[in-house]
């Protein structure tokens, strides 16, 4: 097949001017932003005095104010052209089988800031756009920066939706250090690896499966490269 991915709006405007008949359909392919909540250096315990990172995504109201302050729906529409939805499961909302009782986080700036504060993230000087603060927060030493890594790759796509992801982070405090990574260096399989050597604090790739089980057989214990 010939890739189309960076040609949708093309496609669509001959579409709109009766030049070509253009059908999109939707898949089970999903996209997602995964959190490092135990990275390889946990393994031995979690000890901030060999150098382990903070915990910074131990609580899950941490994750959940993450989810509300990132702007998916942005991507939907700008990226994607409208063409799709923002998932809230591996199974899209048209198909028998979705839940209609899954939880759903929209993008919501204030709820997320407000979260955020509860758990001990401080706003310091009263300036959203500041990188927030901790206080209190167990695993987290107090003044750590609500700073995190991003990894992906540098598709056109990934680059335009991940630029939109981190400047809607920045609404709610969180800075991000951003980085692009060649797909080879970043889905090399192996101990110390970034993505499958879990050395990552957001992570942004596709989630596949070839129907609608997604494949949770990626997370099992025995998929962790050791060193041997």
């Amino acid at each position: 097949g010939i890739p189309l991915d960076d040609q949708v709006e093309l496609l669509k405007a001959f579409d709109t001017n009766g030049q070509l008949k253009v059908d999109f359909s939707s898949s089970t392919n999903l996209e997602q932003l995964a959190f490092g909540i135990l990275p390889a250096s946990y393994d031995d315990d979690f000890n901030p005095a060999q150098g382990d990172r903070p915990d910074l995504f131990a609580d899950k109201q941490t994750r959940q104010a993450f989810a509300m302050c990132l702007d998916r729906q942005k991507v939907v529409e700008d990226v994607l052209y409208g063409l799709s939805e923002v998932p809230s499961s591996f199974i899209p909302s048209d198909h028998p089988q979705y839940d209609p009782n899954v939880t759903i986080y929209s993008h919501d700036v204030q709820a997320g800031n407000r979260l955020l504060e509860q758990v001990g993230w401080k706003d310091q000087d009263n300036n959203p756009l500041t990188t927030r603060q901790a206080v209190g927060i167990p695993g987290v030493p107090d003044g750590t920066l609500l700073k995190v890594n991003y990894i992906t790759t540098g598709a056109l796509q990934r680059r335009q939706v991940s630029q939109i992801l981190v400047n809607s982070l920045a609404e709610c405090g969180i800075q991000v250090d951003l980085q692009f990574m060649d797909p080879v260096d970043l889905y090399r399989v192996g101990f110390g690896e970034p993505l499958f050597g879990r050395k990552f604090d957001l992570a942004e790739y596709a989630l596949a499966g070839t129907g609608l089980e997604p494949p949770c057989s990626w997370f099992l214990a025995s998929e962790i490269p050791s060193k041997e």
